[in-house]
């Protein structure tokens, strides 16, 4: 955060120099006032999204253009993680390990081709069993299928990169 504001009042004071200089308006303004106005405006940009400044030269227009961009990954990554806590509910581990699952009775999701060798080692579990990628093994555990599953950490790596739909 301290980071940001630092960018904000950098901004300002930058504006400040490049594009009020060059309004009529605000020349004859002492160079505070117009510091504090630009920090102003370019507080209140990060609040509206979207750059508040005229940009009256090449570098003010130069710096407003960074400014945006600087506005436009900011707001982006704000409403992004405010999406991901809104929408991911807490997940804790209820189990880690196999046999805490099978201490628990879960259902566990097997892809088809380690079937065998997993009713071979623990053959006390209830599995079941899926054919196909191992992909689908998210839809199973969200329709209610099993409640747990062994799956490749690539798989859970790539279903929390939002790859796996």
């Amino acid at each position: 955060w301290a980071l940001i504001l630092g960018i904000i009042l950098f901004m300002g004071c930058t504006m400040a120099i490049l594009d009020f200089g060059e309004d009529p308006a605000t020349e004859q303004q002492p160079y505070y006032e117009r510091a504090f106005q630009a920090a102003y405006l370019a507080w209140v940009s990060v609040f509206s999204g979207k750059s508040n400044f005229r940009g009256a030269s090449l570098p003010a227009q130069i710096s407003t253009m960074a400014f945006q961009i600087f506005l436009l990954i900011i707001v982006a990554s704000y409403k992004a993680n405010l999406a991901s806590m809104l929408i991911v509910k807490a997940v804790s581990a209820q189990v880690d390990s196999i046999e805490a699952a099978i201490d628990k009775n879960f259902v566990i999701c097997i892809p088809d081709a380690i079937n065998g060798t997993m009713h071979l080692n623990y053959p006390g579990a209830t599995y079941y069993v899926f054919a196909g990628s191992t992909q689908n093994f998210a839809r199973h555990m969200h329709r209610g299928d099993c409640d747990a599953a062994v799956i490749h950490d690539k798989r859970i790596e790539q279903l929390n990169a939002g790859w796996i739909h």
